[in-house]
């Protein structure tokens, strides 16, 4: 599948369902854009197996189950949403989805469901800025496990979010290209 975000412009709609030459589409589970930051956006092309290996590894690593429920919070035309809906689904947990609208996710945490959300998997930057409001936000009692990726974390957001949880939730760092299929390190 080719994910595509309806409030892009037509432009870049345009531009990513264009055909992708000399592909067989074997083995392909999806084709994902870069953002393009570094240059002109390009397709990358993510393999069943890549997937199915990086779902195994974040199921086991991170003890994902039907106990579960993780916020699916990236669009799906952004590559972490692959690491929130299907390990979630493959380990038979529950996947909480933001309301469509101008609901945050301290809104959706505020919510009865969102009150047993026991994995979240955020982008650093959004994150920070949660921490720079962690007393004002309604933190899940249930949350057990954090997966931040996409910058360095800042040293004094950690010592803050330490502060307030312990090490009662898992705090981690991820780290990879979208051709790693999400992330290479963590």
């Amino acid at each position: 599948y080719l994910p595509l975000d309806p409030a892009l412009p037509e432009e870049r709609r345009a531009f990513v369902e264009a055909e992708i030459e000399g592909v067989a589409a074997e083995g392909v589970a999806y084709v994902i854009y870069t953002s393009g930051s570094s240059g002109t956006p390009k397709g990358v092309l993510v393999e069943h197996d890549g997937l199915a290996a990086r779902v195994a590894w974040m199921t086991g690593e991170y003890g994902l189950g039907p106990d579960d429920r993780v916020v699916q919070f990236a669009t799906l035309s952004f590559d972490t949403h692959a690491e929130e809906i299907y390990p979630a689904l493959a380990a038979g947990a529950r996947l909480e989805l933001l309301p469509e609208g101008a609901v945050t996710l301290p809104d959706l945490l505020a919510t009865p469901e969102g009150g047993r959300v026991t994995v979240l998997d955020l982008p650093t930057a959004y994150w920070h800025h949660l921490v720079g409001q962690i007393d004002e936000i309604a933190w899940p009692p249930a949350l057990r496990l954090v997966i931040l990726g996409g910058e360095e974390l800042k040293a004094d957001a950690v010592a803050r979010w330490r502060a307030r949880f312990g090490d009662r939730v898992r705090l981690v760092n991820t780290y990879g290209p979208t051709e790693a299929t999400v992330i290479a390190t963590a």
